[in-house]
């Protein structure tokens, strides 16, 4: 409740739209920086929508939409394009957007240590 199962469906919506943009690259070219902006747009539009749950509400679910919010992020690896871009090589990026995740499901989870919650 309190959200938590929009994140879940933001969560399962970018990793829908992620596989048809994997099976995109794997079959094509790679794409000019305009292309790959509209070709990732849908993913995006996931990470803008997970961060949005996330913002503004400290309720009972913040910190498990948070989590899923900073964990999204580790899908925007797909553009990068070199040291230039700004980003980590992919590997690195994930493991970045990763840790920031993982310090909100350790929250939850010092949060329910005594629970049954």
């Amino acid at each position: 409740g309190g959200g938590c199962e929009e994140s879940t469906a933001v969560l399962i919506k970018a990793f829908e739209r992620m596989s048809i943009l994997m099976g995109g690259v794997a079959a094509c070219k790679r794409p000019s920086p305009d292309v790959l902006g509209k070709f990732v747009g849908p993913v995006g539009d996931c990470i803008v929508e997970a961060d949005q749950l996330s913002n503004g509400r400290r309720g009972a679910m913040f910190n498990h939409q948070k989590a899923v919010a900073e964990f999204l992020q580790s899908l925007t690896w797909v553009v990068y394009t070199g040291k230039e871009c700004g980003m980590s090589l992919p590997a690195p990026h994930v493991a970045e957007t990763w840790g920031a995740a993982e310090f909100y499901t350790n929250k939850i989870l010092v949060e329910f240590r005594n629970t049954d919650g």
